[in-house]
């Protein structure tokens, strides 16, 4: 019973992936998309542009330094989950902790060595909103002192975005929804930062990051992989700790 439940999962996430990826490039639905991707990013660089205070903000937000401070604050999240914790039960939630990592750095290695390389090679990646159009606002320009990353030649999908739904779909699922959610909300900012600054599209996101997770998730909670790996981090980190 269980594993056709984790059978069912695994599928369901797949299904929603190839959805997603499916309708990015099927000439209907991509018409959709490239609307929707247009009018997202014209309406949020036009509130920027007209909002200076806002672009001091969002310019803060999209540097490398705040980059290293949202991913403190996502394994700050999922810190609180494990130490909230004592005996047998905080160490389960570390072994959590250990299997998240493991997966947060193949998601980065695959999508940094293969996935990005393949999209590229095959044109199914593309220029973020500021590369492909002449009359935007941008911060870089605006603040250059900050160094602001406002826009990439390769923006699908959407890295930072990967980053926010692995670890808050793990917390969704070793935690809570709630937690899980309340992790996303707060993450928010992370990735409104780059659609206000034309560093990637809404769809690089939606789809292009969203779809891998879902694939990674798929295959880290609801394949026998799940079982091998967490049951090697048990027994090695329950021996080490005694």
């Amino acid at each position: 019973m269980v594993q056709s439940q984790k059978l069912i999962k695994f599928l369901l996430l797949i299904g929603i992936a190839s959805f997603l990826l499916f309708s990015l490039w099927f000439p209907p639905t991509a018409e959709g998309w490239h609307f929707v991707d247009v009018k997202v990013f014209r309406c949020l660089n036009s509130y920027l542009a007209d909002h200076p205070v806002q672009q001091i903000f969002w310019a803060a937000a999209s540097i490398k330094i705040t980059d290293v401070f949202g991913a403190l604050f996502l394994l700050g999240f999922f810190l609180l989950y494990v130490f909230e914790e004592q005996g047998e039960e905080r160490k389960k939630r570390v072994v959590e902790l250990i299997y998240t990592l493991i997966w947060f750095e193949i998601a980065m290695l695959l999508c940094k060595q293969i996935m990005t390389p393949y999209l590229i090679e095959h044109g199914f990646s593309r220029h973020s909103p500021t590369e492909t159009f002449t009359d935007t606002f941008r911060l870089s320009t605006v603040i250059p002192s900050l160094k602001v990353k406002d826009s990439s030649l390769f923006s699908f999908p959407a890295d930072h975005a990967t980053i926010v739904f692995l670890w808050c779909g793990f917390l969704w699922f070793f935690g809570s929804w709630k937690r899980g959610l309340l992790a996303f909300l707060f993450s928010t900012i992370f990735l409104l930062s780059r659609l206000l600054s034309g560093a990637h599209w809404l769809s690089d996101i939606l789809v292009g990051s969203l779809s891998w997770v879902l694939v990674l998730m798929s295959i880290a909670l609801f394949s026998p992989i799940y079982d091998w790996i967490m049951r090697a981090i048990s027994r090695v980190y329950i021996r080490g700790s005694k």
